[in-house]
């Protein structure tokens, strides 16, 4: 009789909670084999969805449709069981859970990787402004690159409202307490 026990070589691990990741940054989606066990011959796959979109098997490597070029494994460290997945240029389809698949022989484990958009990210301001506010967002990380977006941004859009009062001035004001408007909302 064939022996039916369950052979649990290896676990998978991941970090517990999601990467906060800003556009067109570059990502890695930890996920490692625990106790380390080399990986060069087992077949990884990394699903977003129901979608397999990074195939590993027999040292050959497969890349679903719009990931091409954007993911990859650091083949050197699959020997000391670092099956992650680089994510190059990150968009705001690439939100969501990832699956990380990992089989050798009879064995298959899988774990989770979430990736969400960092707040105060460009897709915050830019995604979400129409006409000439998103001009004008664009314009601002022309000037001053994508660095802008981790500093505060005050955007003037409807400067007409101000009358003959100078930006400086109704800085000043404000600076003075919220206008009597948003006094309840202030507080």
């Amino acid at each position: 009789m064939a022996d039916s026990r369950v052979h649990n070589e290896f676990k998978l691990t991941t970090a517990e909670d999601s990467e906060r990741v800003g556009p067109g940054d570059d990502v890695t989606l930890s996920c490692h084999l625990f106790p380390k066990t080399s990986a060069v011959v087992m077949t990884i796959r990394w699903f977003k969805g129901t979608e397999c979109i990074y195939l590993y098997k027999n040292g050959q490597v497969t890349e679903s449709i719009g990931y091409e070029g954007r993911v990859s494994l650091i083949t050197q460290e699959l020997e000391t069981g670092n099956v992650s997945l680089r994510l190059r240029d990150f968009r705001r389809s690439d939100d969501g859970w990832y699956i990380c698949q990992v089989i050798h022989g009879d064995q298959k484990e899988e774990a989770a990787v979430g990736l969400e958009v960092a707040s105060g990210s460009r897709l915050d301001f830019v995604e979400h402004s129409k006409g000439d506010d998103r001009g004008v967002l664009e314009r601002m990380e022309e000037l001053f690159g994508e660095g802008c977006w981790e500093h505060t941004v005050i955007l003037f859009t409807h400067a007409d409202d101000l009358k003959e009062q100078s930006i400086e001035e109704f800085l000043q004001a404000l600076s003075q307490g919220p206008p009597a408007a948003c006094r309840e909302m202030w507080q």
